[in-house]
């Protein structure tokens, strides 16, 4: 490859993963923490003495959905990169597979299966579990998305 140990691109190629997850993670915890204000202060335009009402019933609704669209697009993003880069480490994997076995280095293919078994695509049911652990991730801005919906189509706009 390019200097680096099989063990090396595997760990870089890992951490990428985790790099993916670490976006998801933080752009839903900016985006729910963005939602709480936003339906706070929703909340609060429906009070009498709150100046401006009609303009804070569709434009924090607007603002909420925007915000919504956009989280949704770029967590789905960061899921299919994610899942693109597992993609590619079971290949590296099969390909440093395949090389150790034509130089029938025992330990090194139990090593591989192994790291495989437990951090990549090879892992049983991996394909499963990875997209049932982002059916939260993708389905918050929608519920959300909803939410502002049927608070716009309420207000009549």
């Amino acid at each position: 490859m390019t200097g680096l140990t099989d063990f090396q691109v595997l760990d870089t190629v890992r951490n990428e993963i985790q790099a993916e997850h670490n976006l998801i993670s933080h752009r839903l915890t900016w985006y729910v923490t963005s939602q709480s204000f936003l339906v706070a202060s929703y909340a609060l335009s429906w009070s009498k003495e709150y100046g401006w009402p009609s303009f804070f019933h569709s434009a924090i609704p607007t603002l909420g959905l925007l915000l919504s669209m956009l989280t949704l697009l770029s967590v789905a993003c960061a899921v299919v990169v994610q899942w693109k880069v597992i993609n590619k480490q079971a290949e590296i994997l099969d390909e440093i597979e395949i090389r150790l076995t034509e130089a029938q280095d025992i330990e090194g293919i139990k090593r591989v299966r192994n790291y495989g078994a437990i951090t990549g695509k090879k892992r049983k049911r991996g394909k499963l579990t990875h997209w049932l652990a982002m059916i939260p991730p993708l389905l918050i801005p929608i519920i959300f998305a909803s939410t502002w919906i049927v608070a716009l189509k309420l207000n009549g706009k």
